[in-house]
């Protein structure tokens, strides 16, 4: 385990080991150095007031790795009455939807809040207006502004727009996103995007995926594409053959230049509904070659519904939605574990083929 800093003339690495009392820098030479940290939020560190002190407390918890998961499974055994979720993008709206099934009567009553400056960000219109449909069904209150603190009452956010900050009290609060990750010391990568752009923070690379020669990087901290799993898969693929290229001296018409292919976008609402728009010419991309029987007459309809639209893009929403999410990510697990997953998902699904209907509409 380390950290790696950026100096003007050279990269270099801090490996911190157990051994090592001093924790002494130390320099590695390399060929090639391929940076796929994750997401790493802000170019500066974000600064929320009374954040820290909230998350010693137990007033407030982190939610943007397994352990975190793990973590609030165990504060929802204990009574927990309203909720705030401060972070509106895929891991906010996921973990509202979430929590909505988890503390029904909390929902209905209009005590979990979504707290974000913007709605899904980057996300497709077509997500943005189901996703907000089934929040607000749900129960959900989505506050649009900005979270300016944290206390023992709960949140001051300011409304967009406003001037004042208001206080929204709740018994638990949940950050997400960069705020989340915002106390752990993180590679910080020169941006020129702006405030408002979805590459802020994130490092301006060339069609190679290059930051400078023998420098690549991919995924969330890669800019120019989407920040999304299914992108930084494609970005691996490119990535690992060009080092291969660098390695072997190949001529740089060999070389591969890095173009996103999005094959969908999937929302999870819950553990039986979604929203997801796809392109039906990637179907074949998306989903295995061969399903289950179950699984093929459940979805069905639904791809022949796909398949016939005559637009680059159709929403799919509802069960039919999730099980396509579930089918894609699947097919895209290693080994034994797809096999593990498919297993518990064909349990699930089995016998309820009848309640698999929704709509697909082009756009």
């Amino acid at each position: 385990m380390g950290k790696c800093t950026k100096t003007p003339a050279e990269v270099s690495f801090s490996l911190a080991q157990a051994q090592d009392a001093q924790d002494e820098p130390q320099s590695l030479s390399f060929d090639a150095l391929v940076i796929a940290s994750g997401q790493v939020g802000q170019p500066e560190p974000v600064s929320l007031p009374g954040l820290a002190e909230a998350l010693e407390s137990g007033k407030a918890l982190r939610f943007c790795s397994l352990a975190d998961a793990e973590a609030l499974r165990q504060r929802l055994q204990d009574s927990v009455e309203s909720v705030a979720i401060v972070g509106a993008g895929y891991v906010g709206v996921e973990l509202a939807a979430g929590l909505a099934e988890v503390l029904p009567e909390a929902a209905s009553a209009g005590h979990i809040a979504l707290f974000g400056s913007r709605f899904l960000p980057g996300c497709e219109e077509a997500n943005q207006k189901k996703s907000a449909e089934v929040l607000d069904k749900l129960g959900i209150l989505r506050k649009t502004g900005r979270v300016v603190s944290l206390d023992a009452e709960g949140v001051a956010w300011s409304p967009s727009g406003a001037e004042r900050s208001e206080l929204h009290s709740c018994s638990l609060v949940i950050v997400t996103g960069a705020l989340a990750s915002a106390a752990e010391e993180r590679l910080k990568l020169a941006s020129p995007a702006d405030e408002e752009s979805i590459d802020k923070g994130r490092a301006a690379v060339d069609s190679y995926l290059r930051i400078a020669p023998g420098l690549f990087c991919l995924g969330d901290a890669s800019g120019g594409s989407p920040p999304t799993g299914q992108i930084a898969m494609q970005q691996a693929e490119t990535t690992a053959w060009n080092i291969f290229a660098q390695l072997s001296h190949l001529p740089r018409p060999t070389w591969r230049r890095f173009k996103p292919n999005a094959m969908g976008e999937f929302i999870a609402l819950g553990s039986t509904e979604a929203a997801g728009v796809v392109q039906p010419t990637q179907l074949g991309n998306l989903l295995p070659p061969a399903l289950p029987p179950a699984i093929a007459r459940a979805v069905a309809p639904t791809v022949s519904s796909v398949g016939q639209a005559s637009t680059a893009k159709a929403a799919v929403a509802g069960r039919p939605a999730s099980l396509l999410r579930r089918l894609a990510y699947l097919y895209r697990l290693p080994g034994m574990h797809r096999l593990k997953v498919a297993q518990q998902w064909l349990e699930r699904v089995t016998g309820n083929d009848s309640t698999l209907s929704g709509n697909v509409l082009p756009l």
